[in-house]
């Protein structure tokens, strides 16, 4: 039998999650708290810095998001890597001076749940996410002999990183209650454990401006259809905008 379906909600978690949803303020304030502490057991690093390093992406920092009740969801991760002032993110992998955007793809392997965080050079705007992205690091969620939640954090060898210091792992007791295990606590860890939902993929989105005989197009990743503006008036000949046709092609 799968794990989630061996899974229940105790009543500390029903109560609870009303706080995952949080003021923003509170969020940021824990995510920077986190950010700034110095390193603990599970390895990292205190300074966020900008490049390609394990001091480029705060994963001691996003391990302890996912532990507590800052973030709901995988698309609530990944707006909180890519939020400035959340102090978590300073990936610049094509050293141009922008920080570039994290996507979360969230994946099921039997009982296991992966993320992976995959990084957009910011260079590479306006190409597809898929064809451009580079993953830097991943997390996996279990639970084992249903007896211990397991969290584990790894980089990939796009970050340049010690194998024997940056080990970020999480382990705690779960409770089986009448043959289900109890998750108490957590907002992300229901999500990931209770919540029956699709696996997320990314929100990366690219606008591509100036672009001359384009029309406006908006892509869905669910219908892909094209929506065009109308003709305008005395350019029978062309769609779009007047002049050289520029466009705005919006992904998401």
């Amino acid at each position: 039998m799968r794990v989630a379906q061996l899974i229940a909600i105790s009543l500390p978690l029903v109560v609870l999650l009303g706080g995952c949803d949080a003021a923003e303020s509170s969020d940021k304030a824990e995510a920077e708290a986190v950010a700034a502490t110095p390193t603990t057991a599970l390895g990292g690093v205190a300074t966020l810095e900008p490049g390609n390093t394990a001091a480029s992406f705060q994963m001691q920092a996003v391990i302890e998001l996912v532990k507590g009740y800052a973030v709901a969801d995988a698309a609530a991760l990944e707006v909180k890597l890519n939020d400035p002032e959340a102090k978590l993110n300073a990936v610049d992998l094509d050293e141009d001076g922008v920080t570039d955007f994290i996507e979360v793809i969230e994946s099921k392997d039997g009982d296991v749940t992966t993320l992976e965080f995959r990084v957009i050079p910011s260079t590479k705007q306006g190409e597809p996410p898929a064809q451009v992205g580079v993953v830097i690091a991943t997390i996996t969620f279990s639970i084992e002999d249903q007896e211990k939640l397991v969290v584990h954090g790894a980089f990939t060898d796009h970050i340049d990183h010690h194998k024997d210091i940056h080990v970020y792992h999480h382990e705690q007791p779960v409770v089986v209650e009448h043959g289900a295990v109890v998750i108490a606590e957590g907002c992300f860890f229901h999500y990931i454990f209770v919540l029956h939902h699709e696996p997320y993929h990314g929100h990366h989105h690219y606008i591509v401006i100036d672009a001359p005989h384009v029309d406006v197009h908006v892509h869905h990743p669910k219908h892909k259809k094209h929506k065009k503006h109308k003709k305008h008036k005395g350019h029978k000949g062309h769609k779009g905008h007047k002049g050289h046709g520029h466009g705005v092609v919006v992904e998401w």
